[in-house]
This record gives C-alpha cells, structure tokens and sequence, in this order.
C-alpha cells in the first residue's frame, strides 16, 4: 500500500507540474535577476573557486527567458553545480524537488539535482540527489523528481540545487518544491518547536573544566557519573520533553563531583539533582520482560545498579525511575518512521564546531554521549568484549588528557573501533584524514594467510607491473614492519571482525602516506627485494569504485565455458535478469560472487525471486524501543521468494564471500541461503549487516553504528561473526601469484561434480 500511494503520489506532483505557474514562490524559473544579472535567491557555485561554468542561458530552456547551465571538463570526480537555500520551516511530511534537465555529452561522471534539510545546528537531517538514476549522455528535455522525507519539528533550513561530476554540459529550468502535495507557496509555514532545552546556551563557549586530575577513586566517580546521566538522558521524563539541556546539566554537577571527598557526598550529589528532576508519576502499564518470549537483548545499566558507592536512598530512587519509565517521545532520540524496522536517530546533540582544546568537561560530554548511546541503543552491545559496562573506567584517562583536536581524533577512533562495527566511521573533515595521508599506492594488496600480499594494480603502468607482482608478499613499509604496523593500528581500525579490519587498515593506513614516496621490502620467491613507488593522490583514482565494484569480468554477468554462469552484483541491474536467466537456462549452475557491494539491492532481490518460486523466511531484525531503553525485541521474519513465478532455477548456486562482502551484500547472501540450492563459500564476511544511525561528537564530529540486529530465523547472530559459510575456501599466496582465484576455481568444481 505504501508503494502504491508514493507512486500516485509522484504522478500527482508530474502531472500538477506541467500546469505550474511561471511564477512560483522562489525563482525557480530564473527569471528574476539581480543588477549582476544572476538569478535572484541563487549561489551559482557549490564551492569556493570550483572549476567548470555555471550560468544563465537564454538559448535552451523550457519556459521564459533563460535556464542555468552547468558545463565542466573535469576528470578528478569534482562537482560544479548551483544551490538554493530557503530558511524557513513548513507543515509538512515529504519533500519533492522537480526539474527539468537536458545533458549533452556527460561522461566520466554523472548529473542531477540535489536536496538537503538541515536542523537548527546545521547538521544534515536528509539528503539525497540522483547518482542513483545515472544521468549520463546526451538528453532532451525531461522532468525529474527526487524525494526526502521531512521532519517539521526538526528542520530548519530546504537547500536545493543541481550538479554536474565530471565531463559534458546540462541546463536546469522550471524548478519547483512541493511539500507533500502543495507546491510550497500554497504550503503551511510551520515553526521550529522550542524547547526549554535550546534557550539553555551557558557552556557553548566550553565547560570551564580545562584539566582533571585523576585517581583510581575519582576514575570510579566519574565513571559512575557517566552511568547516571547516560540512564536519567533515556529514562527520564523532564529530560525527555526537552526541558532541560542534559550537556549544561552535566557541566553544572561535574565541579561538584571533582570537589567530593567520600562516597557519602558523591551519592548526595547525584540524588540532588535527581530531586531536581522531579519524581515522575507511576506507571501503572509496568512491562514484565519476564513474560516476554520474543526479545533479543536485555537492557543492561552497567554497575549503576550494582555498586557500593551509591547510598541506599538514591538506589531506590534509581529503581523507581526505571520501573516507571513511561516515555513515549523522547527530545533525544526518536524512531525513524521511514523504515523498517525503525531505526533510532539522536536528535537535538548539539555540535558545538567551535571546540576549543583544552577541555576536559567536553571530552568527558563526548565521552558519556556516545557510551550511553551503545548501552541504550546498540543492538549488538552485547557482543562487545571486553563488557561495555566496564568500558567507562577504561576510557575516561584516554579523553581526559586530550589537550589538542589531533588527540582527541585519535581518542575517538579508538573508543568507536572498541565497540567492533563495520558500520563505523569516522567524519572529522580534513583533520582526520591528514592523519592518513594524502597518497596511496597504486597497486592493490590483500592480506593472505597473516601475510600482505600484492593482489592487483589500481594504475596500470609497466613501471608498478614491473617493480611489484601479484604474490609478493610486503614484510616492510617505509622501514617498518607490517606485523608492527599492524599492531599500531589495530586499536584505531573500525571493523566487526578481524578480517574486516585488516582491509580497512590496508586501505586507511598501510598502504596510505603523507608523503608521495613509498619504500616497501618485499619477499619475492624467497628473496628479499627494495622497492620503491610514487603513491598517487586520492583524487586521481576511484579507489573506492576499484575497491568494491571491479569484476573479474569486467561484466555484470558472463558464461564460463558455456556450462556455468557468473553474475557479479557489484555492478549488477535490474535489466541485466532476464537476458542473465536466458543466457544461463541451460547451464549446470550460477556463481554469485559476492566479493562486493551490490549497485543495486532491489535488482540482487528481483534476482532471487526470479530464481526462487516460493515463499520462505529468511530472516529477522531486532529493534529497539524509546519506551524501554536497551530492550531489543525480535520482529516476525521476512520472507523472500515469488510464489507466482512460473520461472525457477534448479541448476546449483555458489554464492562467494570474503571480507568485502558487507551489509548489503551479507544481507542478500542471507536472501540467497533461503534456497535450498544454494551453497555458499569462502572466507568470513564483515559481519555488519542493517543500516546505521548517525551519531554526532563535540566538535562537529561524526561517526556510525549499526541501527538494527540481523540474525537469521533461527536466532543465529550475523553482526561480527558474518554469514554462515558452507565451506571454508581460501586464497593462496601461490594461487594469487599464478593468477588463479581459487575460490572461483572450487566454485566450479562444486557445480560441475556429480
């Protein structure tokens, strides 16, 4: 039903928008200009000094005088384009922008528009553009829709606008917005909902708390401080209405916690402020989690409940909150009704971009926000080992002696690489990636059997050919050992599981510099050789293209030998089924490798249903309630198949999987293990399946966990152990060096015996 009504939606706009007023509520036809002869109300330029033109053109256009033009001869995959920004708020659930465009001649690149809501601190709350709709070559003059869902009590800003990444021309004209159904001049002005909370501004300037000086005594305080705000945030029901701002209220106790002397006055403190809060009123619909079958992971409050520090008093109160917990709506954390299941996303954390260092009281604020986050809203905060609970007393020395944003930097990645999420990353802006480097090498490498091993070249030049060869084995880079290498970065790698991060360790930092020359010793036939390369800058190559969306083939699907057939999801389309399914009728068997993101996720699902003519679970999430912080319950599992389909596959299916097989990927290799066909080899996946929720930092600072559980229907767990593998295929350092992939090899021997 939701599908049908989004389709009559964006039907309704098409048709309304052949029949819009020249005349709109911004200048979406570029007709009004100002005495430098622009567009009124237009920034023609993304960035400052970007390269190519933008500007009006009075020889194409759809209606009226001029339309605006984008042209660009770039080749490094920068974007020239123009924005809008409308500030101001409406009533509203969904935002439409429509346009016309005509392209001639894009190439090495793509086109299309742009929209972006952002919140009151300027942090990004939707996006999207069309990379997915490919707009490339030459066009004619054709409509085009992109849709964001819209949150009226959050948004405060619309900011629209078209682009142009890489070579060729295009003109936009007739641009319009429509918020639901009413083009946004007829559109209800809204406002931005104000919150006791947001009037609180005392510590934007910092905590006052430059320093701390630690004990083993004061580490227990602050690590139970850390407990107690995290708990009161999500349990709460002042804090959940946005009455008070639950930073300030953090930087108001903490002088007080680090004048304290004994555990009497430390108890008192805290239950102060709780009698601050005031007592909430009984919750007469109390949930039993006793009587619950279905959940998946029980909240956890780490040692707040469990401790001698606390006096019995403020214990009880604690134990009253939690068992009157009656919150339905949270001002820091709400469900995204636009998915499913509905991941949480954390609202009004203030960015506070003007950070200044030193400060301990915002480094311990960074701190509590995100420990109380995993311990509340991570599904997979059970896996953590070692025990999250216990995680506090371990990190508050590490953000305590931050004095520089370099250090701090550094002190995030190693609290987001300890909770083990493949989903995690880490957005800083130009500081955290200097940390890495500016230059890679231009030959690709893989760790194999413990040992990193030349696996392929990123710029095919006869002088990397020449001075590396696939199969040799790096034992030193840049004068230090790769085993050492290893250890020192381990601690700052994201990653789920081993595997995952020994490949986002090779392409973040081995194999990274901030300098263009590399030295490298490598082991060649049992010989020790020097070796030296120029890295290459990131914008010269699409590492990240070459890294998850290269075939073997350089085809999206193939017939090996006339008896098996190849599709490779990473470039895989919709339009590719069919004449994929009538190439391969005949043949023994399919080999999905899987070695790879898919491009396109609904066209791996089409697939399946193509190939699978019933019905059948194949899955389940778990998700998290605001009402019940911590307590992630199973859903009903979905089922995948065509019950309809005439078509089926009977032949053998090999899905492939390695450590790039991530999130989408393990989530429709699942879909495929549905079958009962369906073998699947290779090595463990990255073990990081769902979605992620956004999590922003003091400083401006952003990363990402893991938004849903995945496990199969039986309760199997996926996030770090990866999908279940059949049989467990490796690649050799000898095979790589004879240019055979032995896990493709075995595939093939699987289909083809009897």
């Amino acid at each position: 039903m939701r599908i049908l009504n989004r389709i009559t939606l964006i039907i309704g706009l098409m048709l309304a928008c052949a029949t819009a007023n020249a005349q709109e509520y911004f200048n979406g036809n570029f007709e009004d200009l100002n005495f430098e002869k622009k567009p009124v109300g237009w920034f023609l330029s993304l960035y400052p000094n970007q390269d190519g033109e933008v500007g009006l053109d009075s020889n194409f256009r759809v209606q009226g005088k001029y339309s605006v033009s984008i042209s660009s001869n770039d080749t490094k995959g920068n974007q020239v384009g123009f924005s809008h920004t409308i500030k101001k708020a409406f009533e509203g659930k969904t935002i439409s922008l429509i346009a016309s465009i005509k392209t001639k001649d894009v190439s090495e690149g793509i086109a299309g528009l742009w929209i972006r809501i952002d919140g009151r601190d300027n942090q990004v709350i939707q996006y999207n553009d069309m990379s997915d709709q490919g707009l490339k070559g030459t066009n004619d003059w054709k409509e085009y829709i992109i849709q964001v869902p819209y949150k009226e009590k959050e948004a405060a800003k619309i900011n629209i606008g078209a682009y142009l990444k890489g070579k060729g021309r295009i003109w936009i004209d007739s641009v319009r917005i429509y918020i639901d159904s009413k083009p946004i001049n007829e559109a209800k002005l809204g406002f931005l909902n104000s919150y006791p909370a947001e009037s609180d501004s005392s510590f934007l300037q910092g905590s006052g708390i430059e320093k701390i000086k630690l004990s083993k005594k004061k580490i227990e305080y602050l690590s139970l401080l850390g407990e107690f705000w995290g708990f009161l945030k999500y349990h709460h029901p002042e804090i959940a209405k946005g009455n008070l701002n639950w930073d300030s209220e953090l930087f108001r106790v903490l002088p007080l916690v680090l004048e304290c002397k004994s555990n009497d006055q430390f108890s008192k403190i805290l239950e102060d402020w709780i009698d601050r809060l005031g007592k909430p009123k009984p919750n007469l619909n109390q949930l039993t989690l006793n009587n619950k079958t279905n959940i998946a992971v029980f909240p956890s409050y780490g040692n707040l409940f469990n401790n001698s520090t606390f006096g019995n008093s403020l214990t009880e109160k604690l134990q009253y909150i939690l068992k009157n917990c009656n919150i339905i709506d949270n001002y820091y954390v709400e469900n995204d009704v636009n998915t499913y299941p509905e991941n949480p996303i954390f609202t009004h954390e203030r960015a506070y971009p003007e950070l200044k260092f030193p400060d301990s009281g915002y480094m311990l604020l960074a701190l509590y926000r995100y420990w109380s986050i995993i311990q509340y809203f991570s599904p997979n905060r059970y896996l953590i080992n070692p025990s999250w609970d216990k995680s506090l007393s371990e990190f508050i020395p590490k953000f305590v002696k931050i004095d520089n944003s370099k250090s701090y930097v550094l002190a995030l990645k190693n609290l987001i690489s300890s909770i083990h999420d493949s989903h995690a990353y880490i957005s800083s802006g130009a500081l955290s990636e200097s940390q890495k480097g500016d230059f890679r090498v231009p030959f690709k490498s893989t760790f194999i059997n413990d040992s990193l091993v030349v696996t392929g070249y990123y710029s095919d030049t006869l002088e990397v050919e020449r001075k590396f060869l696939k199969g040799d084995v790096i034992l030193s880079i840049n004068g230090e050992k790769v085993k050492n290498l290893v250890d020192k970065y381990l601690p700052i790698t994201f990653g789920s599981n081993l595997p995952a991060q020994l490949r986002e360790m090779t392409w973040s930092y081995l194999l990274r510099n901030s300098s263009r020359h590399f030295m490298f010793t490598i082991l060649r036939n049992g010989i020790q050789i020097k070796s030296e390369i120029n890295g290459v800058e990131l914008s010269e190559i699409d590492f990240y293209k070459l890294d998850w969306f290269t075939s073997p083939f350089d085809k999206s699907f193939y017939k090996i030998d006339n008896e098996i057939g190849y599709i490779f999801p990473g470039i895989f389309k919709n339009a590719d089924i069919e004449p994929a399914m009538s190439d391969f009728e005949n043949t023994k068997g399919i080999i999905i490798d899987m070695r790879c993101y898919p491009n396109d996720q609904i066209a791996v699902f089409n697939l399946i249903n193509r190939l699978k003519n019933f019905k059948s679970p194949f899955l389940k999430y778990s998700n998290v309630s605001i009402s019940y912080p911590g307590l992630f319950t199973f859903t009903k599992p979905l089922e995948i198949g065509d019950n309809n389909s005439k078509a089926s596959y009977n032949g053998k299916i090999i899905v492939i999987v390695n450590s790039l097989t991530q999130s989408s990927a393990e989530f429709a290799t699942i879909a495929f293990q549905s079958m009962p066909n369906v073998t699947v080899i290779g090595t463990p996946s990255a073990g990081a399946d769902g979605g992620v929720s956004k999590i922003i930092f003091p400083g401006n600072v952003s990363t990402g966990i893991s938004d849903v559980g995945i496990y199969y229907p039986d309760g199997s767990q996926t996030q770090q152990v990866g999908i279940k593998i059949d049989y467990i295929v490796k690649q050799s350092i000898e095979g790589m060096k004879n240019g055979i992939d032995e896990q493709l090899e075995i595939a093939k021997k699987i289909i083809l015996e009897k």
